[in-house]
């Protein structure tokens, strides 16, 4: 009866001999051996059969029935029920980590009440590793995650913004198109990650026609991040709303205003717009939005000093908006 035979490595062996001297090919054998343990060795067929009168081959030592032999190149072993288990206890100890999308990740952090720092470096990485998981996280944000407080939401938002495809990008602007939220304003600052001119567009006229002021608010943010490559017609047609905004009644419109006249070139006109409401417009609020959007748009310091210098001088001008002028002076002159 011919015998069969299977892989082996000599035995007995030790589990530190088969990483250090025979590496990790050899301990795939041993683990196919060790698998083989659990198959019944075939029995002898008819056609192993001798024919009557011929002589029998010659055969080797039978091998122990609780035994596998096994060859590996030149090498021949018995690969034992204890070499499988040392060979199972092995491979127990080797960590696997499971692979986890963003539903799964923000439910753990729900669970464990993760800090939202934590959470943003935890799934900045679930972004970077996992194919199609900026698209699961556009889509767990465009849901509105009620059940996660503003500052978590805002962290999952940024983390996005960093990871934006083309699918996630569309899934946010089409979150754009729904109702009032609390996390559609987030939607648009996850947008700020999109280098698609049509995004742009979107957010301009977003910021010029909606009617969520925090949404309006996020979408002039993005514009002057994006202020370099911006089309200038989407420019001027933004900067239209934003002077209509710093003039309003709506001091929660003002750093919007102050975003996009903030976006260079400074026209003469918004530029005395902005000097003019610097130094007699009302509320503190609207007149630190105007002198922020002269510092953004790099105005002219002959022309923004003099008002900076009546405006530090003046003591009957809000002490915040008096030490906001002083630093500006400070830096227009170069101390």
């Amino acid at each position: 009866m011919n015998e069969k035979t299977y892989p082996y490595v000599r035995a007995p062996v030790r589990m530190e001999l088969v990483k250090k001297a025979l590496g990790i090919g050899l301990t795939l054998a041993l683990l196919a051996g060790a698998l083989l343990l659990r198959t019944k060795a075939p029995g002898p067929t008819p056609a192993s059969s001798p024919a009557p009168g011929a002589a029998a081959p010659p055969s080797s030592p039978a091998p122990s029935p609780s035994s596998v032999r096994v060859v590996v190149g030149r090498r021949t072993v018995e690969a034992t029920p204890e070499l499988g288990a040392e060979l199972d206890g092995f491979l127990a100890q080797i960590p696997v980590e499971a692979r986890r999308d963003p539903r799964q990740l923000l439910r753990e952090a729900l669970a464990r009440q993760t800090g939202p720092l934590d959470y943003r470096k935890a799934l900045d990485q679930v972004l970077k590793q996992q194919p199609g998981a900026a698209q699961a996280a556009a889509e767990l944000l465009a849901a509105g995650m009620d059940q996660v407080d503003e500052e978590l939401r805002f962290q999952h938002a940024l983390s996005l913004s960093h990871h934006l495809d083309e699918a996630a990008s569309a899934t946010l602007l089409a979150r754009l198109d729904g109702p009032p939220s609390p996390a559609r304003p987030l939607a648009v600052f996850a947008l700020r990650g999109s280098r698609d001119p049509q995004v742009d567009a979107r957010l301009a006229q977003l910021y010029v026609e909606d009617a969520q002021p925090e949404a309006r608010v996020q979408a002039a943010f993005v514009l002057a991040e994006h202020a370099r490559r911006l089309d200038p017609l989407l420019v001027e047609r933004a900067r239209g709303a934003a002077r209509l905004d710093l003039a309003g009644e709506d001091p929660q419109l003002y750093p919007a205003s102050a975003d996009v006249l903030g976006i260079p070139p400074l026209s003469e006109g918004d530029q005395r717009l902005l000097l003019r409401t610097l130094e007699r417009g009302s509320g503190t609020s609207r007149r630190k939005a105007a002198l922020r959007a002269l510092a953004s748009a790099k105005a002219s310091p002959a022309v923004v000093v003099p008002a900076l210098e009546r405006l530090a001088a003046d003591e009957g001008t809000d002490a915040e908006l008096r030490a906001l002028a002083q630093a500006a002076l400070k830096q227009a002159r170069g101390e």
